[in-house]
């Protein structure tokens, strides 16, 4: 048996070395990988990592970009034509987080790029249109929501020559990334805005899901209530989903009936704003008759649906950092286990979190010191970024979260199922945060 091993190896390398010394071999067939320091033989070159003929590839080869691969690198191959696919939750109209989504998408269409969505996606029916995505050629596949995570971890592994990218999932993989951006920082500055225009000291906030992304954000907030107003506590309601035409305006009386006076909506939609403001009549007021103010979310133009009573919107802006994905990807420069999670950058056109210009119902002295904070909070480095958790933090009930001298870290905000001081009930007592929230308690 050694024998006829040694007979059989004689004869592979024999013929292999025959074949790699003949330039009309075929390699392209073979697939023979190659990198730095895999070199192919003579007569062939490495490209996209692969071996192919001397004079089938240009600087500008659409096959490869001009850019070699190695298989042994972090970073995908580039992708000379990228096509994107749009896995979004709910409707383009809804005005709020898939508008904001669709506008980085038309931004990325006016760049040249072929794009496609496919809009109001429920989770069961995601794998299904990601397969469709596929077929139809599209090689980057975005799942705008943390709700299609697992079908696109699903699709994944079995369709390696495709990327995907996970919005707020923070999960990655050998070809998806992830990205977001650090919205707690605008949700600090908005709840400011708040905390200086509160007549009654009661803030409300329509929530929508509870995991530890909204409830980071509802933190960020209520600090930034408390900078502003020490004494002012913020209610919390829960909507139960991402949006419900029924339940917000239900919602949204419960908040004014608490006297609540500036109402801030996670939902989707722009249905408490419209609400409040009350198109055909007087806006509206708390049970107590102060007039009712709100905060926009999601949409830059969020307080277009509240002219008279929206205070400012705390945005996303999806086509920054969209664009500088793609331009790795195109380059082969893109890492996708390296996460994406950016702060809020001084120029509000680069950035992919803002707050809006403030209304007039704001005083000019709190407009000035809220707007004075961005850069600061632009700066690099994780001082910068922990700004609306400046230690010491207690939870609600009194329990100490951070001391002095401590900073959170990535992992402490983005497993965050508790409730800072501040956080009540419409009853006035400590809000839990449900349940349902997987994370640190």
């Amino acid at each position: 048996m050694k024998q006829l091993r040694a007979i059989f190896a004689l004869f592979f390398v024999g013929f292999f070395f025959v074949v790699a010394c003949t330039a009309p071999f075929d390699w392209s067939n073979i697939k023979f990988p190659c990198s730095e320091t895999r070199a192919c033989t003579g007569g062939f070159v490495c490209s996209n990592g692969f071996c192919v003929a001397e004079g089938t590839v240009t600087e500008n080869n659409p096959s490869d970009g001009g850019v070699e691969y190695d298989p042994d690198s972090r970073f995908r191959p580039p992708v000379a034509e990228p096509k994107v696919a749009f896995l979004y939750v709910g409707p383009i109209g809804d005005f709020g987080w898939t508008w904001a989504h669709d506008q980085g998408r038309v931004a990325l269409d006016k760049l040249g790029y072929k794009t496609t969505f496919a809009e109001a996606i429920a989770v069961k029916d995601a794998p299904a249109q990601i397969d469709d995505f596929i077929k139809n050629g599209y090689n980057l596949i975005v799942g705008t929501s943390h709700d299609f995570l697992v079908p696109l971890l699903s699709k994944t592994s079995v369709n390696e020559n495709v990327n995907f990218l996970t919005c707020s999932g923070f999960e990655v993989g050998k070809n998806m990334g992830s990205y977001f951006g650090r919205m707690y920082q605008i949700e600090w500055l908005a709840g400011m805005v708040a905390g200086a225009v509160t007549k009654t000291n009661r803030i409300g906030l329509l929530a929508p899901i509870a995991i530890p992304e909204v409830i980071r954000h509802i933190n960020a907030f209520t600090n930034g209530v408390r900078t502003t107003n020490p004494k002012a506590e913020v209610i919390v309601v829960w909507i139960g989903n991402w949006f419900d035409v029924k339940r917000e305006p239900l919602l949204t009386r419960e908040l004014l009936d608490a006297n609540a006076d500036v109402i801030h909506s996670h939902s989707d939609t722009s249905i408490p704003l419209e609400m409040i403001e009350n198109k055909t009549g007087e806006p509206l007021t708390t049970k107590d008759g102060n007039k009712a103010y709100s905060i926009a979310y999601n949409s830059i133009n969020g307080c277009n649906f509240g002219p008279r009573t929206c205070l400012v919107s705390a945005y996303w802006n999806w086509a920054p950092i969209l664009i500088r994905i793609l331009d790795k990807i195109k380059k082969g420069q893109w890492d996708p286990k390296e996460i994406i999670w950016e702060p809020v950058k001084s120029d509000k056109n680069d950035s992919s979190v803002g707050l809006s210009d403030m209304s007039s119902a704001v005083p000019g002295t709190a407009r000035v010191e809220i707007t004075s904070w961005i850069p600061k909070l632009a700066k690099e480095g994780v001082d910068a970024e922990q700004l609306p958790f400046k230690a010491p933090q207690k939870d609600n009930f009194g329990k100490e979260r951070l001391a002095n001298g401590k900073l959170f870290t990535d992992k402490d905000l983005l497993n965050m199922c508790w409730f800072v001081e501040g956080v009540i009930n419409p009853d006035g007592t400590p809000a839990p945060v449900p349940a349902e929230c997987k994370g640190d308690r």
